[in-house]
């Protein structure tokens, strides 16, 4: 069945025009598109976040002064490329200064909830994109260029529908044995129809006589089931708009029957001693069959549905146990079972009927179900009555019906004839399982061992009769699937009513069923994901630029802009060397900040292994300054910056447009002893009015105290 699967874009009407959109594919590709999928909305998390982190970073950004937390925090928010990188960063901002005013640490609050918002949020989103998949299910689409629905008796040799009759019951059988079985499921797969089993929606053991008068065994305890109103969508399969859609409902009500008044004796003369087995099979379509006389009593002839007459007949079966069921009847004493070696025996029983009979009334009801339950329903009562009685809500007249293959031009006309037609071809009644089955429909069989009953239960009739029902619902959700798939035998193919019309052709090509073999998508979520995404992706791309473009023609809010470019690691090292003196830059404001290519930069001194900073490199030229010839004077020439010693302050002019003014230096010696000096670099941005920009540091010396006069420049 899988082989006929439909792949590529349609709408599964059960879910509406919008939302079920679906792309089927195989299993391979489905599997590459969730995952691809699933990388797409880690990537959409990431931008999400960066735009999370302009938008705070110029929130906060101000050009007063403020502490160290506030520029860690800003850092954070300019660096932090993912939402789980701000979060550890913030979190070890608020380990680190643990012990600052609560009031400090609030600041931090509002971008490590949001982090935690984000990445929880992004973590489920990414978890549910596999859900654009397994929100449509496994429902799948057939087409089958075989498309064709098994004809009626007169249009097929009997042998061969006959032979396709007893298989599909027996496949029938066998799937409400396994899968309608809610207490003991067999191994069946019983995931092919889109629903496992179709609906009994009542269930009565204590039902009234379906007949006028006492024929009944019991006015009480008889058997009706019901199946409510069954849809051609969302229970059949067939994918159609909710305005194109019918419903049909079953309705099965029986009951064992008295022999008393209505049997008696034929003793057969010459018979050599030998049993004839006689089948009845009776047909009613308004008038009995000639070849049969046979009547019902006048209170079994019922006008309002199709009645059969079940015979149960014991053909030398025995029961170990009393079996005081009102249809099997094991009650007459019969003998002994006798185990010689246990020296036990125990009584057997025989039915009291050689032929007991059961009363089955089947009744139908056709819905359109574009109209209200209470006007868009025909009759309850027999099947043919039942289809001609709700022609008029299909615009159809019971003329339009009357040809052994009717047809409609009309979608309207085609939602009850094409469904009528696979009704009326395919086993539909209980008389099927029992006529081609045999004794093998009867769930007592599972305990029946070498011509002896086992144990039964009170209500065993019920549940055969449960089976039966069963057994019908089963071949009637086959049908479709066997109508829009196509015949497999050969002897078969040749007899079957195409499609005639347009109509006809899109139902036969509106069958769903379930497939675990490929993979169904919404579209509506592959778009939303999609859209939505590339949507979040260009805003935090052009977002930069845009605010780039309001800095430099529009002067907005040049502060908060120039903090935002300055924050970035490559600009704070730019930063770092320039106080130091190092390097003629440009490229203040872009992405990436230039010098000369072979300029030398900062070292790190790591004499201390606690507090590494910055030096200058052995070759930087510098211009001498006092406390340097002092230094030189008493011999304290110091090289490289490997081993960790600093070299004190140089200043060295920076590109045009940044000024660098070293305005305060103190060196200190005592006793003849070195005095290492830290640089710290106190920044300010100067905004004038050309939108220019330049940066004023000041570097100061460590203070030690004074043994030797102080130089100051």
């Amino acid at each position: 069945m899988d082989d006929y699967v439909y792949l590529g874009t349609w709408t599964n009407w059960s879910r509406g025009p919008i939302l079920g959109r679906t792309l089927t594919t195989t299993k391979e590709y489905g599997n590459l598109l969730i995952a691809f999928t699933a990388f797409f909305v880690a990537f959409i998390a990431s931008r999400c976040w960066r735009i999370f982190c302009l938008v705070l970073h110029r929130w906060y950004s101000t050009s007063e002064p403020q502490d160290a937390i506030y520029h860690q925090r800003q850092i954070t928010l300019r660096n932090s490329p993912t939402a789980e990188s701000g979060l550890w960063s913030f979190i070890s901002i608020i380990y680190a200064w643990r012990r600052a005013p609560m009031r400090k640490l609030l600041s931090i609050l509002l971008p490590t909830l949001l982090a935690i918002g984000s990445l929880v949020a992004f973590t489920v989103a990414g978890g549910f994109s596999a859900n654009i998949s397994t929100a449509m299910g496994d429902e799948v689409l057939i087409r089958s260029p075989s498309c064709g629905i098994l004809p009626g008796l007169n249009d097929i040799p009997f042998t061969v529908l006959s032979r396709e009759y007893a298989e599909r019951s027996n496949n029938a059988a066998n799937y409400a044995q396994q899968c309608y079985n809610t207490k003991d499921p067999g191994m069946l797969d019983c995931n092919r129809f889109t629903a496992e089993r179709l609906p009994t929606q009542k269930i009565d053991y204590n039902a009234s006589c379906p007949f006028e008068g006492q024929i009944c065994r019991s006015d009480k305890s008889n058997m009706l089931l019901d199946t409510g109103y069954v849809d051609s969508s969302s229970h059949l399969g067939l994918n159609t708009p909710k305005g194109e859609r019918f419903s049909w409902r079953y309705v099965l009500h029986c009951a064992p029957l008295k022999t008393e008044g209505y049997k008696s004796r034929i003793i057969q003369q010459e018979t050599n001693k030998s049993l004839i087995r006689l089948f009845a099979s009776i047909y009613s379509q308004g008038q009995l069959w000639p070849e049969s006389d046979f009547v019902p009593p006048s209170e079994m002839n019922e006008s309002n549905g199709d009645l059969s007459i079940i015979f149960l007949s014991g053909d030398g079966v025995v029961f170990s146990q009393l079996a005081d069921d009102a249809w099997y009847r094991g009650t007459d004493p019969y003998g002994t079972f006798s185990n010689v070696a246990a020296n036990e025996s125990h009584q057997k029983y025989r039915p009291q009927e050689a032929a007991s009979p059961m009363g089955c009334i089947e009744r139908w009801q056709w819905c359109n179900s574009a109209y209200p339950p209470e006007t868009g329903c025909g009759p309850l009562t027999g099947s043919l009555d039942a289809l001609y009685g709700a022609a008029h809500l299909f615009n159809l007249t019971v003329e339009d019906l009357a040809p052994d293959r009717p047809s409609s031009p009309t979608a309207v006309g085609t939602q009850l004839i094409w469904p009528a037609l696979i009704f009326l071809g395919n086993p539909q009644s209980i008389k099927y399982p029992l006529v081609h089955l045999g004794a093998k429909s009867l769930i007592s069989q599972s305990q029946l061992s070498s011509g002896v009953q086992l144990g039964l239960s009170t209500n065993q009739w019920q549940l055969d009769v449960i089976h039966w029902w069963n057994t019908v619902l089963a071949s009637i959700q086959a049908s479709y699937i066997d109508t829009a798939r196509g015949y497999n035998d050969p002897e078969v193919d040749p007899f079957k009513w195409l499609p005639l019309n347009e109509e006809e052709q899109r139902m036969c090509e509106s069958q769903k069923i379930r497939s675990a073999a490929y993979t169904s998508f919404s579209l509506f979520g592959i778009y939303f994901t999609y859209v939505t995404g590339a949507v979040i992706i260009t805003v935090s791309y052009v977002l930069e630029p845009i605010l780039a473009w309001l800095h430099r023609r529009r002067k907005y809010r040049q502060y908060e802009h120039l903090e935002w470019v300055s924050n970035t690691s490559l600009q704070l090292y730019r930063l770092a060397n320039e106080g130091l003196g190092l390097g003629k830059w440009s490229d203040s404001i872009e992405t990436v900040p230039i010098t000369d290519y072979d300029t030398h930069l900062a070292c790190l001194d790591i004499t201390d292994l606690n507090h590494p900073v910055f030096v200058h490199p052995p070759d930087t030229v510098q211009t001498p300054t006092l406390e340097q010839d002092e230094q030189e004077s008493n011999g304290e020439q110091e090289e490289g910056c490997s081993d960790g010693s600093a070299t004190g302050d140089v200043t060295q002019s920076p590109t045009s447009g940044t000024q660098v003014e070293s305005d305060s230096r103190r060196v200190s010696q005592a006793n003849d002893d070195n005095v290492s000096l830290h640089s710290t670099i106190e920044e300010s941005f100067i905004i004038d009015g050309g939108g220019q920009h330049s940066t004023e540091s000041t570097i100061h010396a460590p203070r030690v105290p004074p043994q030797n006069p102080t130089t100051s420049k």
